[in-house]
């Protein structure tokens, strides 16, 4: 949404606003429209291809226009804007979240004593959920303002992305997770293994480790091509995240469906070695 600033500039300047308006509205389908005759595109392919060109993306803050830089095996990185966005402002997420951090805290019997770690923790939206049930947590978000905003509520942020090297610093400095969530991550991660590798080093023994990701299954099955964008290196089935966990040390024990983002898994998984 744009602050009033922003529409008192309009009103000043409207000759760029007017012109970006025509090449979004017009141009950008037009250019999509070029394509598909161009390469004589499939209808499936085709569609796709115009909503996305028909899409009006989201205002992004010029403070939000941060690089990201996502560290890859081979030592190169990749940059792109990073928009954040916020969990709170959606109230189906935030009763998910409720419900989680009821059931996990009942299931697993989390108290005082224990330890809650959430990778990719956003604005706090469910972190806070433990920390307001008197249970010790630790957020790591590498994104500014959501991590801001996670601090805001009281709890203790970690604003850089997980690596096996940051997993290693902080099980040296006496974090061990009891849970672990990472909700809507796993497909974002370029290394995806030592993402996973990194989680299981920050299980304490007997810790359980619970990810939420959109399945390619359903995916597949309800044609939502409008879930397939730049900032996903992965689609995920249980088959493959199954075979990714096996290889950085974790074992999948239980597995649940659910209607989130148009029907995805949390796999629930521990550390193999016990």
């Amino acid at each position: 949404a744009l602050p009033p600033a922003d529409f008192k500039r309009v009103i000043q300047v409207p000759g760029p606003v007017i012109a970006g308006s025509l090449l979004q509205l017009l141009g950008v389908p037009l250019v999509g429209l070029a394509l598909v005759f161009a390469y004589d595109l499939s209808p499936l392919l085709a569609v796709g291809l115009m909503v996305t060109a028909d899409t009006i993306g989201p205002v992004t803050p010029v403070e939000e226009l941060r690089p990201r830089r996502v560290s890859r095996p081979s030592g190169s990185c990749r940059t792109k804007p990073a928009p954040a966005s916020f969990s709170a402002f959606s109230s189906g997420w935030v009763d998910h979240c409720e419900a989680y951090a009821d059931r996990m805290t009942k299931d697993l019997g989390l108290g005082a004593s224990s330890t809650v770690v959430e990778v990719a923790t956003n604005d706090g939206t469910l972190l806070h959920r433990f920390a307001s049930r008197g249970i010790g947590c630790l957020g790591i978000e590498p994104t500014a303002s959501t991590a801001a905003a996670a601090r805001s509520l009281g709890l203790e942020v970690i604003q850089e992305f997980l690596t096996v090297e940051l997993a290693e610093r902080l099980r040296a400095e006496g974090f061990q997770a009891d849970l672990l969530s990472a909700n809507n991550v796993l497909a974002h991660v370029p290394d995806i293994v030592g993402f996973a590798t990194g989680c299981r080093l920050l299980l304490a023994d007997g810790g359980l480790a619970t990810f939420e990701f959109p399945h390619l299954l359903e995916l597949v099955r309800g044609i939502q091509f409008d879930t397939i964008y730049h900032e996903h290196f992965s689609y995920l089935s249980l088959t493959a995240v199954t075979s990714v966990f096996r290889a950085a040390g974790l074992q999948v024990v239980d597995v649940e469906r659910l209607p989130t983002h148009g029907g995805s898994l949390r796999v629930h998984a521990r550390s193999a070695a016990g």
